[in-house]
């Protein structure tokens, strides 16, 4: 019997959607599933999932791939991205990630047969509402995916191509982003007065980037941005605080503007300015928002736009801090 390699990184249970389909599948078709890497050398076929942070391969999977041991196994890549509507207007977000998965894996020896992308429900709940037409959405992208397993059971090679353009937005976007955009990310989140203090959010975070301090929820830098802890909730109580907002894009901004010309007359020394005052932010205005907002003060914190947003996790997903 064939073997074949399987695993998957999730947030909101998109990616975890389509890795347990394509398990079904491959089952169906005479495959003995293996999940321990230690053991992907003995499997002919190696399939892997994973979501697309800002258009770009989530920094957690990239160190993943670089666990590989050498081999030859075929791979089969899927990423997958967040589609706004079931008419799949915004195609193509998946950028460079399919590209640069491939990339390192090749390096380690294997053939990478099979990369393609699929979108399904957008959740990138702490800035924009999940679509009110998810579930059409859920359904076209698992048509979708029907055909593209049918594609990559066929051993027909098929590698998404990714044109330049696209590379050239994606890398420097998604440097940014895994250097700075995910560790901000939750600094942006507060626990609102519904918050009971159930320690979900703890609990199912994949990176392990939340503790509990006097009951309500913390974030550390090492947040990846995969929103599963705003969307998971129970009681739908993290929210995207304004204040912090405010407070991150205003230290990044105001020392490119004018009036910091006489400080740092060079572009250059701007930028760096601007990153000193993120520093700051990071390491001394964090701990004073922190503080304030377990005081009356709290109330001002928990200003936000988030709180009448659809949460999103998908269908049957059960969240596992180890996925």
């Amino acid at each position: 019997m064939p073997s074949a390699f399987l695993c998957f990184y999730t947030g909101t249970g998109n990616s975890a959607r389509v890795a347990d389909r394509i398990e079904d599948r491959l089952k169906e078709a005479g495959y003995e599933i293996e999940k321990e890497l230690s053991n992907i050398s003995a499997c002919e076929l190696a399939v892997i999932v994973f979501p697309v942070h800002a258009c770009s391969l989530p920094i957690r999977m990239g160190r993943f791939l670089h666990r590989f041991p050498l081999g030859k196994s075929k791979i089969a890549l899927f990423a997958v991205y967040g589609e706004v509507d079931e008419k799949g207007t915004l195609p193509g977000h998946e950028g460079a990630s399919l590209s640069d998965a491939a990339w390192i894996l090749r390096k380690k020896g294997y053939r990478v047969s099979y990369a393609d992308a699929i979108g399904y429900p957008v959740n990138i709940t702490a800035m924009f509402d999940t679509p009110e037409e998810k579930n059409e959405i859920i359904l076209r992208a698992d048509g979708k995916l029907e055909e593209k397993i049918n594609r990559m059971l066929s051993e027909e090679e098929y590698l998404k191509p990714c044109h330049p353009l696209i590379k050239l937005f994606s890398w420097p976007f998604g440097i940014l982003f895994s250097l700075v955009g995910r560790r901000a990310m939750g600094k942006l989140y507060v626990a609102d007065s519904s918050c009971i203090g159930c320690g979900a959010c703890v609990s199912s975070c994949p990176a392990g980037a939340i503790k509990l301090v006097r009951g309500k929820p913390r974030w550390n830098f090492q947040c990846e941005g995969c929103m599963r802890c705003i969307n998971l909730c129970p009681k739908s109580a993290i929210q995207t605080s304004f204040i912090r907002l405010a407070a991150v894009l205003a230290l990044m901004v105001l020392p490119l503007e004018q009036w910091s010309r006489p400080l740092a007359p060079h572009p250059l020394l701007r930028i760096g300015l601007s990153l000193l005052m993120l520093i700051f932010f990071a390491f001394f205005l964090d701990e004073a928002f922190f503080l304030l907002q377990l005081l009356p003060t709290r109330r001002l914190f928990e200003f936000n736009h988030t709180k009448t947003f659809r949460r999103y996790l998908a269908p049957g997903f059960k969240p596992m801090s180890k996925k």
